[in-house]
């Protein structure tokens, strides 16, 4: 018996032992991963759920330090305070001071993280005040014992309040032995032992969890406050994300109908798109054909049958994470183009990607789309601006001046669903390249034709995925046939058709090949 109490009293030594060393179990692990990935990309979404996951805790540690503070306050006002011992009072009045601390670090470091989110370059400068000056792929201590200050500073606080609560139930041991009240301290003292014992188990091996009952939350751009409506219908087939970060950019589009998914793209595959849009812009590129297209924009449609460079625009994992949340299976590209705004062009009209789809307001998004900035987004040369919170509209109209810029360096991409308001602003600076993908429902007509706009010969070089989003696959239960074949079957046979004379009298029934089934 006397064996498994002083195993236990180890068990509550060893807590107190790993929590005075928790910025090195808890955060320098994780932190030097993200130093040692050599992927930019992957970095990037590392350091990204790494943020995702610190907001969260720096939110529970809010909320918990003030609940703590609130609690050691009554317990100070006790009358049984005055004839405690004097540490009583000393641990719960630290518990006080380190409780408070715990909350104003936490706010700081919450602002500090918001303010990294915003910059463009704010991930580079958090990587660099992260690592060691000489070797990069080590992690500074001052920086990581900064980072867990807030939970460290709670952990004591409730370490320091439970043994003042001690030391006061123990009193009667000594004051007045063999009593009640020495038996209720015995009684205390066992419970806490036992509850040692319950829980030593999870002891071993345990880290800090950063995701309790919590929502992660991004700070892309200042917040603004929303119209009171009611919250965006979804597709209940959609399965709920569990991803950190997929959450994070489902929550924000949900509150502010886009989101900023910041230096996606690798500056090689920036540098790649904008030779191409110059090559096949050529020598003497045309403009828009009407004050919505851009009178001083040149757009290059149909890219899927002119080039492969632009294809892996139309299937970033970030997009197709939130594609799958806002829209539903089968979702079909309804227009993939590059635009060239240059300067002088006007501002163009305010708008939503599905108004030409005739349904009431508000309700749920019938297409999503994507703005992809080659150059940097400035608010002198054009660009893209949406209004925040306009997706939750009903009948209302916009005003220009309640749209901001998307704000957002090279390789950025700006996600907005159908029912947000937004357009290109005014170019007053030098000429900005990008391109746009936007996707609608499946059972919503495309604005682009992608079956006369590529040649059907050219869908072996397409990623399948693409080539199902651009209409060449049967929409449960059977929206999409051709002839009782599928959209793709269908397609092979129109080549075949075009390279033999017309059949006056084609067959009652359509040939759907060796082992193939109709759809």
């Amino acid at each position: 018996m006397a064996s498994k109490v002083w195993k236990r009293i180890l068990y509550i030594v060893k807590i107190g032992g790993w929590i005075s060393t928790m910025p090195w179990v808890c955060l320098q692990a994780p932190i030097e991963q993200i130093l040692q990935e050599q992927d930019s990309i992957q970095q990037e979404k590392k350091l990204l759920e790494w943020q995702v996951r610190k907001n969260s805790e720096l939110q529970m540690v809010s909320f918990a330090g003030t609940l703590i503070a609130s609690a050691v306050t009554g317990s100070i006002q006790w009358s049984s305070l005055s004839t405690a011992h004097w540490s009583v009072a000393a641990t719960w009045y630290s518990t006080l001071l380190f409780s408070l601390m715990s909350v104003i670090m936490a706010f700081y470091l919450t602002i500090l993280l918001s303010n990294f989110a915003i910059k463009s370059d704010g991930n580079a400068i958090l990587l660099k005040a992260l690592h060691k000056t000489k070797y990069y792929e080590e992690s500074r201590w001052a920086s990581l014992f900064a980072l867990q200050m807030p939970i460290m500073l709670l952990s004591y606080a409730l370490i320091l309040y439970i043994v003042g609560l001690s030391l006061m139930v123990i009193r009667p041991l000594w004051a007045e032995p063999w009593g009640d009240g020495s038996f209720m301290a015995m009684d205390s003292q066992v419970t806490l032992l036992d509850i040692a014992g319950v829980t030593e188990a999870d002891i071993a091996g345990t880290r800090v969890s950063v995701n309790i009952a919590l929502k992660p939350s991004i700070t892309y751009l200042p917040t603004v406050e929303m119209p009171d409506h009611k919250e965006i219908p979804q597709p209940s087939i959609s399965k709920p994300p569990t991803d950190p970060v997929t959450l994070a950019d489902i929550t924000h589009v949900k509150t502010h109908g886009y989101v900023i998914l910041p230096s996606i793209l690798t500056r090689t595959e920036v540098d790649a798109a904008k030779t191409e849009i110059m090559r096949l812009s050529g020598a003497a590129p045309r403009k828009g054909r009407f004050a919505f297209e851009g009178l001083d924009t040149t757009r290059i449609y149909s890219l899927l049958n002119k080039t492969r460079v632009f294809d892996k625009l139309t299937i970033l994992p970030r997009v197709v994470a939130l594609n799958n949340h806002f829209l539903d299976p089968g979702y079909q590209l309804t227009s993939f183009h590059t635009i060239q705004i240059n300067p002088g062009e006007q501002p163009q009209q305010l708008h939503h990607d599905d108004e030409y789809c005739h349904f009431p307001r508000p309700r749920g998004p019938l297409g999503t789309a994507i703005v992809v900035a080659f150059d940097e987004f400035t608010a002198e040369n054009v660009a893209t601006r949406v209004i925040p919170g306009s997706h939750l509209w009903g009948a209302e109209k916009p005003g220009k001046e309640q749209a901001i810029p998307m704000i957002c360096p090279p390789g950025s991409v700006i996600y907005f669903i159908g029912t947000t308001w937004h357009g290109g602003g005014p170019n007053a600076s030098s000429p900005r390249m990008s391109a746009t993908v936007q996707y609608c429902q499946p059972y919503i007509r495309s604005l682009e034709n992608q079956f006369l706009a590529v040649d059907p010969r050219r869908l072996s070089e397409i990623d399948p995925q693409i080539v199902e989003m651009m209409g060449y696959r049967v929409h449960a239960p059977f929206v999409g046939y051709a002839d009782g074949l599928s959209p793709l079957r269908g397609a092979q046979r129109m080549v075949e058709w075009m390279q033999k004379p017309l059949e006056k009298n084609p067959p009652a029934f359509p040939n759907h090949g060796i082992g193939t089934s109709k759809l």
